[in-house]
């Protein structure tokens, strides 16, 4: 979103993080199939960043995604809704353009910033409202990168966001389409069945934390 940038992040640091493939784990074993899973411990629990990214959430799980500027993230997020709310699946925005992150309860949950909650950037249309989820928790990062392995090794498949490692997704910017949206949403039930919660949505920002 171009309009309304904040002039101040709530980050305790004063600095936003970049929203860029950079945050992806660069060594380390792991599986070559992308698994949705907690996050690491490795973050203090009082750590707050602000990214440049946006951020949707479906049925329980926040999705953040990252990439450049003009990469696709608020045209790949609306689509992204549209496809899950298409399958019967609740799914909302977080934020558009600027994500508060922050680490409690060994969980990673998304904000949007405070001066653009409920706005989003539809492209030649301009800055729309909508409502939104105040919070989600963090379960997946996409990201759009200019190009990526057809069978990416398994450091391919993490990231790192305020220091916590999740489930990572890179996509080509320009290329992500219905069938990547329908992939994160079939990825999104497969996790949430296989952990044995059923809950066809999830209003995760009224959730006791």
């Amino acid at each position: 979103m171009s309009a309304d940038e904040p002039k101040g992040d709530p980050s305790s640091s004063g600095e936003a993080e970049q929203a860029s493939p950079e945050g992806r784990i660069s060594g380390g074993r792991a599986k070559s199939a992308l698994r949705l899973h907690k996050g690491g411990k490795s973050a203090s629990s009082d750590k707050t960043r602000s990214l440049h990214a946006s951020c949707v959430v479906v049925r329980e799980s926040g999705i953040l995604i990252r990439g450049a500027s003009g990469a696709g993230k608020s045209r790949f997020g609306a689509l992204l809704l549209a496809q899950a709310r298409a399958l019967g699946e609740f799914a909302a925005w977080v934020a558009d353009d600027r994500v508060v992150v922050r680490r409690r309860a060994e969980r990673l949950l998304a904000a949007p910033h405070p001066a653009i909650a409920g706005r989003y950037e539809a492209r030649g249309l301009g800055i729309l409202r909508e409502p939104h989820e105040p919070c989600a928790v963090l379960r997946l990062v996409v990201d759009f990168v200019e190009s990526t392995e057809r069978l990416p090794d398994g450091a391919e498949l993490l990231g790192m966001v305020a220091g916590v490692a999740l489930p990572r997704l890179p996509l080509v910017a320009g290329r992500a389409g219905l069938y990547e949206a329908s992939l994160i949403v079939s990825l999104i039930r497969m996790r949430q069945e296989k952990e044995g919660r059923l809950t066809l949505c999830s209003r995760v920002g009224t959730v006791a934390i």
